[in-house]
């Protein structure tokens, strides 16, 4: 019980950091004209991703090149890779 409960307040923590950093990055390019939508995910990332796109009707998804984890460094993501394969719209990879 207490595990699930950790695993879950890390979760939540991890969710309101990730809602700062999008709510940051809106503000930083609001004044471009963009309309930029924001959702935060859980579940398999590429599906989600791509789910998210099609039912947004998004024009464009950008993502990282690489994944964050120590493993994944060095490589193209599995995940990118996926959603370049499947996405219902555009993709463009950024470096950093």
């Amino acid at each position: 019980a207490n595990l699930i409960k950790m695993q879950n307040q890390i979760e939540a923590n991890a969710t309101s950091e990730y809602e700062r950093l999008l709510h940051a990055l809106i503000e930083k390019y609001k004044n471009l004209g963009l309309v930029l939508h924001t959702k935060i995910l859980t579940g398999p990332v590429d599906m989600e991703i791509e789910d998210f796109a099609g039912e947004d009707h998004s024009d464009l998804i950008v993502m990282g090149k690489r994944g964050l984890s120590p493993g994944k460094r060095f490589l193209v993501g599995s995940t990118t890779k996926k959603v370049l394969a499947t996405a219902p719209c555009s993709v463009l990879i950024v470096k950093e």
